[in-house]
């Protein structure tokens, strides 16, 4: 029985049969036509005739069933001719020969089945003709995701490159990749993937079938070195497994985030020379003249005597000259943190932190697990103090925070610092402003780090700040 979702498949069909024995011709319109509801059906008795009428006809017809032995052509020759002048229809061979060699090499031709007239019936040729014509929409539908790739491969403007993942030799590349590398199609034809990249420990990374991503460092035909964010996934091509790998040039987007990185490292040096100046100043002239004025307060004291009313001004005068005395010296350890030139970095923290919890009501707890002398050299410490410490800073000023807590420790190929406070929190057009936490921007931008904020009005305040290794190379010096 045939269904309606088979016969809506074929709606209609027009049909060629080039066949010279008449009987036959009758047996195969009465199977067509007991199948099939709508058949427009012509015959032609050798191959100079088909060939006329193939040539008149406006349209291709959906099928052609093909005698193999015709008065005019026969054999492997006649199946060429038909198949060049038909190469839209589907091509069935209906013959009385069994002959294994001569199918076998139609059907690798384009020849859609092979149908021995003795065995064949109504059910038989249906059969066929419906099969056909799904492996030909099927072969289209190939066709045209191929064309699509093809075209998404060839017209992109990301050089794309696929190679086998054994031998990593190329076997194609889009016009992108040529115009980026300056290699001619047969030039990388002779080239693998370690010839243009660098970066020969990523080599195990070339070879697997896993995703890759990373920042290399690849080479020019000329010998000039770019940078390059690398993409690569595997794929199946043309039946076999290969891998696909993108290579944007972002050479000049690196040079400039040196360059910014390079003015923000002058900016920030001139200004540690500009508080190291201030620090000398206020501890060599303002500082020594408040111990001097303490020094001479102490002296009058010990030798006059005073009455009530002019004791109670001078214990006055005395908590003034010892507050004046702890800000500048606070002012010279921000300036100039002797707490990190003295100790270690854990230690400094400790001080900073207790520096500001005694005149604040706030608690300040810390935990660093990473060994800070050994992940970074003593400038960068010096920038990773004064982050924390703009931060601290910030909390206490305006979060109004009774708890702050930070964190410092190894994650995967970087080394995170949280900072965390349950202040008031900052609004979300204050940190979209450009000018917003500027000095700490800067001192990551040095540090070739990134950081995340998030906050919440009267729920806190979270930085997530992330430091890369040195040893995966990505740190720009």
């Amino acid at each position: 029985m045939i269904t309606d979702d088979i016969q809506d498949s074929l709606p209609h069909l027009s049909v060629l049969v080039i066949e010279d024995n008449q009987g036959d011709f009758v047996l195969i319109e009465d199977y067509l036509t007991e199948k099939f509801d709508n058949v427009d059906l012509e015959h032609c008795k050798d191959f100079k005739t088909a060939e006329t009428q193939l040539q008149s006809q406006s349209t291709a017809f959906d099928l052609i069933l093909l005698d193999l032995h015709l008065p005019d052509l026969s054999g492997i020759e006649l199946v060429n001719e038909v198949l060049v002048r038909c190469p839209e229809s589907i091509v069935i061979i209906l013959t009385g020969y069994s002959d294994l060699t001569i199918a076998t090499k139609s059907l690798s031709l384009g020849v859609s089945d092979y149908l021995m007239k003795d065995e064949l019936n109504a059910y038989v040729l249906f059969k066929s003709v419906l099969f056909s014509n799904e492996r030909k929409n099927q072969k289209k539908k190939l066709a045209e995701s191929e064309k699509k790739f093809n075209d998404l491969f060839n017209l992109s403007p990301v050089p794309m490159c696929v190679y086998d993942p054994l031998t990593l030799k190329f076997k194609e590349v889009n016009t992108a990749a040529i115009d980026l590398y300056g290699f001619s199609k047969s030039e990388f034809d002779a080239l693998t993937v370690l010839d243009i990249s660098m970066n020969a420990p990523n080599q195990s990374a070339y070879h697997s079938d896993h995703k890759y991503s990373a920042v290399e460092e690849h080479t020019i035909k000329s010998g000039k070195p770019i940078t390059v964010q690398v993409f690569k996934d595997a794929l199946e091509f043309e039946n076999a497994k290969v891998n696909v790998m993108t290579c944007t040039d972002i050479t000049e987007l690196v040079d400039t985030q040196r360059l910014l990185q390079n003015s923000y490292k002058d900016i920030i040096e001139i200004e540690e020379e500009e508080k190291q100046k201030l620090a000398s100043e206020v501890h060599d002239s303002l500082g020594q003249k408040l111990v001097a004025i303490n020094f001479f307060y102490q002296t009058v004291i010990k030798k006059v005597t005073f009455d009530h009313g002019a004791q109670n001004i001078l214990d006055n005068l005395a908590d003034l000259i010892n507050s004046a005395l702890t800000e500048c010296s606070m002012i010279v350890n921000k300036a100039r943190p002797k707490a990190l030139m003295e100790n270690n970095f854990e230690e400094a923290i400790e001080i900073l932190g207790n520096q500001l919890a005694s005149s604040e009501t706030f608690e300040f707890n810390y935990a660093i697990k990473v060994s800070m002398e050994r992940a970074f050299d003593h400038a960068e410490l010096t920038h990773i103090f004064r982050i924390i410490q703009e931060l601290l800073n910030n909390t206490v000023k305006h979060a109004k925070a009774h708890q702050i807590h930070l964190r410092i420790e190894e994650k995967d190929d970087h080394i995170l610092l949280r900072f965390t406070d349950d202040g008031v929190g900052i609004h979300q057009e204050i940190l979209n402003k450009k000018s917003s936490l500027l000095g700490l921007k800067r001192r990551l931008q040095i540090l070739n780090a990134h950081f995340d904020i998030k906050s919440e009005i009267n729920n806190g305040t979270s930085y997530k700040i992330f430091f890369p290794r040195k040893n995966n190379g990505s740190r720009l010096k």
